[in-house]
């Protein structure tokens, strides 16, 4: 038996490393991946600068451009490989944290809640530094468990840089770091054991101070709206178990199984619900889970939105954790079935191949097509330029230095404001519009009727996720 338990672990990062190796290089190169394997091109100092004037700290673009230093390539799967490698990292430590806590059955359980999660796997798959943040966060998690257990006085010391990791990784490290810090602090009574963190604090906060400067743009921005997420709704809650659980059925059954299993736990009238509020760790994680989750909807409610699947991702591990130790409190034969049922539904649940409604390849394909015909390519807004550049020519895309004068040379105009596309083309003869985005009905509509007045649409063509490109020809005049 306890050689059949010492294999369960190796056999889980197994099957994680062929799972989340498949389909790692099936979605092209989108938006923000084709951002950072642009930026990562120049050298370290111009690059930092690049990035803090965007909306994410440094860390794993760091990561990524040492990939494409090491590899001469701006290919997308060897990056893509970091994050499917910061997955793995996620499942190996929950089962740890999971296994030490709650027994095997339980840490089976949450290892498989996450390696069969459609979302995890998108986000594996992806260079962005989602799957980093989310490693970063379990790691915080179980450094706190070995914390509240009593650990080394040198794991608080530790605590902090990982404080600085999440920070530098994303600014939700922030949030994630502030909550972990004061549940630590209430649960420890000693001045004594609360001083020891101020070392791994102040040294946190030094190497956070050149992050200062940036972060107060981050939050001005925040502050004026300055924002793509669209506002949040209440509507919005019921999607978050949906993602945690791949699918409506799926939740609908675990919330079935666990009507049962309460049933079963209060007929037989253990003093359940005493056992976990004397559990440190199990209160860590509760509270962990709903100041961060709370905290977010507030946020977004009262400013810009921070409540989107990729942002709140990382919550998925202390949900999947509490379900477990809620069956951990059941009779093995119980705990097995339900466990089993659970498992099962989230694999025939799974999609291993998860795609994104884009298609960038092909758009930059069909620009290309017809580049001869209507030589003047309009993009709107102009951000998307980079990712067309990508599959238009990539020798052009890895000169980052050359882009607008590449751009320039072949007509290839960015506009960023719906009055400036107005402004610049109703003098052109002919030229293509690509709609690089589709949610901004309002300002998509109004060029649509401006150009009316001076532009017949000879031919529209669309694309995944209502991607469009638009052949326009200037009217004769009477």
């Amino acid at each position: 038996m306890k050689i059949t338990e010492h294999l369960i672990l190796p056999g889980i990062l197994l099957v994680a490393v062929v799972i989340r190796l498949i389909g790692v290089d099936v979605n092209p190169v989108n938006l923000d991946e084709a951002f950072t394997l642009f930026n990562v091109q120049y050298g370290f100092g111009p690059l930092t600068t690049i990035i803090l004037e965007g909306d994410n700290p440094i860390l794993h673009y760091y990561f990524v451009k040492t990939i494409v230093l090491i590899t001469q390539s701006t290919d997308s799967y060897f990056p893509r490989l970091l994050s499917v490698l910061f997955s793995i990292g996620t499942v190996y430590v929950s089962f740890r944290i999971s296994k030490s806590w709650m027994g095997l059955l339980p840490a089976i359980l949450v290892s498989g809640l996450i390696l069969f999660n459609t979302q995890h796997q998108y986000f594996s798959h992806e260079i962005r530094p989602y799957s980093m943040f989310i490693f970063l966060s379990v790691l915080l998690l179980w450094d706190s468990q070995r914390i509240l257990k009593g650990g080394i006085s040198g794991r608080f010391f530790l605590h902090g840089l990982l404080y600085t990791a999440l920070i530098y990784t994303h600014y939700l490290g922030l949030i994630v770091s502030a909550a972990d810090l004061i549940l630590l602090l209430v649960a420890f009574k000693e001045s004594k054991r609360i001083g020891r963190f101020l070392p791994g604090l102040i040294v946190s906060a030094v190497l956070l101070s050149p992050l200062a400067l940036a972060f107060i743009g981050r939050l001005k921005s925040y502050s004026t709206g300055n924002s793509w997420v669209p506002n949040v709704n209440f509507s919005a809650l019921k999607g978050v178990p949906v993602y945690f659980l791949n699918e409506k059925w799926v939740v609908l059954l675990i919330v079935v199984l666990f009507a049962v299993v309460f049933y079963l736990l209060i007929r037989k009238r253990i003093s359940y619900l005493k056992e976990l509020k004397s559990d440190r760790f199990f209160v860590h994680v509760l509270l962990f889970l709903a100041a961060i989750f709370f905290l977010m909807l507030f946020i977004s409610i009262r400013g810009n939105s921070v409540f989107i699947i990729r942002y709140l991702l990382f919550l998925s591990i202390p949900f999947y954790l509490l379900l477990g130790k809620v069956l951990g409190l059941l009779e093995m034969r119980i705990q097995t079935a339900v466990s089993g049922v659970i498992v099962l539904a989230v694999v025939l649940s799974f999609n291993i191949k998860p795609e994104f409604e884009r298609s960038p390849r092909e758009i930059a394909q069909y620009v290309k097509e017809y580049k001869v015909e209507y030589p003047t390519v309009v993009l709107f807004p102009g951000y998307y330029d980079i990712n067309l550049l990508y599959y238009y020519d990539r020798k052009a895309f890895e000169r980052p230095e050359e882009k607008d004068e590449y751009l320039a040379k072949n007509s290839i105009l960015a506009y960023y404001t719906s009055n400036e596309v107005i402004n610049r083309v109703f003098r052109m003869n002919k030229f293509q519009w690509v709609v690089a985005n589709p949610g901004d009905a309002e300002s998509n509509n109004k060029i649509r009727e401006a150009l009316k007045r001076t532009h017949n649409l000879v031919k529209e063509e669309t694309f995944k996720g209502d991607f469009a490109v638009l052949h326009y020809r200037k009217k004769e005049e009477n």
